[in-house]
Order: structure tokens, then C-alpha cells, then sequence
């Protein structure tokens, strides 16, 4: 397990080496000891969830509010998919900035991605899958999500979308955030 600290600090690209022959592949997607050793973090899965996207299709930009820290460990079971990381601490000297990591079923990437940072995908492939870890179990009460199309974050997609919720596409805006008081 190759592990690289991101620019968003608290964040990390895990790459994990993938075994192949003629049955298929197998891979450790995450070792708690040598994340630990490596990060000097402890990570902890409680929750564990799937999504399937078809292509074009972006979920997020989803984060956890501040009572409720969440942290995230995201890989790509299926298919291949862009994933954003978008940095919504506000003291953060990278606050609002972004990076997009590519992961895809033969990549053996994942992200660990800290609370307070913001989590978005675009499928880059009809049924992608990917698979996500929390360490606290999510609730509804806590959520919320910024519009993937706020100017002042300006995410580049790779490939328009065409698919997307109504709840992601009326999203607020950053700027609409912090006058609530939310960030």
C-alpha cells in the first residue's frame, strides 16, 4: 500500500497493488495498520455504501456539518469515475479549492478523504460502482451539499453532465453557505 498526501491537507491517495492471473484480480483496498503507520491517523469504518452511476452522471458536491465529522475512504469498484475533493473548512488555508483524482477497478486507487471536505463524483462509464467507508454513520440531519456548479469552486468536468438530482441541482452556493453559517 502506497500512501500520498494530497494538497488538501488531511486528505490521501492510497494506491494498493493489484495480484492478477488467469481467475481475476485481488487487492487489499485498506489496511488500518499501515494507514495508521503511514498517516498517523486511525480510521475506523461504521458504515459502509455502493453506488452505481451511469456515464455522465455527478452525485455530491456532499459534506458533513461540523457536530457531525465524517471522514471518508472512497475507491471505484466498477467502471472509472473522476472524483473531487473540495475543501470546505473555512480556516483551512485551502479552503474552497479542489482536485480530482481518477479511480477506476484496475487503478487499486482510493481517497481518504477528512471531514470538513467536500466529496464529488462524475461517472466516467455506464455502471460505475463505487464503494465508500465512513466512519460515522450517516444522517440526513447532518448533511449537506454545495451546487456543483458554483463559480467561485469551478469544477472541470471532463464530460458535460447529463445526470444529476434535483436535491444537487438547486443546491446552494458556497457564498450561500457561509452567510447561513453552515460552513
Amino acid at each position: 500500500m502506497k500512501i500520498e498526501a494530497l494538497t488538501t491537507q488531511g486528505c490521501f491517495v492510497i494506491t494498493n497493488k493489484i495480484f492478477c492471473d488467469n481467475r481475476g484480480y485481488f487487492s487489499e483496498t485498506f489496511k488500518e495498520s499501515e494507514f495508521k503507520l503511514e498517516t498517523g491517523q486511525s480510521f475506523k469504518p461504521v458504515q459502509t455504501n455502493v453506488s452505481s452511476s451511469n456515464f455522465g452522471t455527478a452525485r455530491g458536491i456532499h459534506f458533513s456539518i461540523v457536530q457531525r465529522k465524517q471522514r471518508k475512504l472512497v475507491t471505484c469498484l466498477v467502471g472509472n469515475v473522476n472524483d473531487y475533493i473540495i475543501d470546505l473548512r473555512r480556516d483551512s488555508k485551502t479552503f474552497g479549492m479542489w482536485e480530482k483524482i481518477s479511480l477506476s477497478e484496475k487503478s487499486g486507487r482510493a481517497i481518504f478523504i477528512e471531514s470538513g471536505v467536500g466529496h464529488a463524483i462524475q461517472s466516467l462509464k455506464d455502471d460505475s460502482v463505487i464503494m465508500y467507508h465512513l466512519d460515522s454513520e450517516y444522517s440526513q440531519d447532518y448533511e449537506r451539499v454545495v451546487s456543483l456548479y458554483d463559480k467561485r469552486i469551478n469544477l472541470e468536468f471532463e464530460t458535460p453532465i447529463i445526470h444529476v438530482s434535483e436535491r444537487d441541482k438547486v443546491a446552494p452556493n458556497l457564498d450561500e453557505l457561509l452567510r447561513q453559517g453552515v460552513l
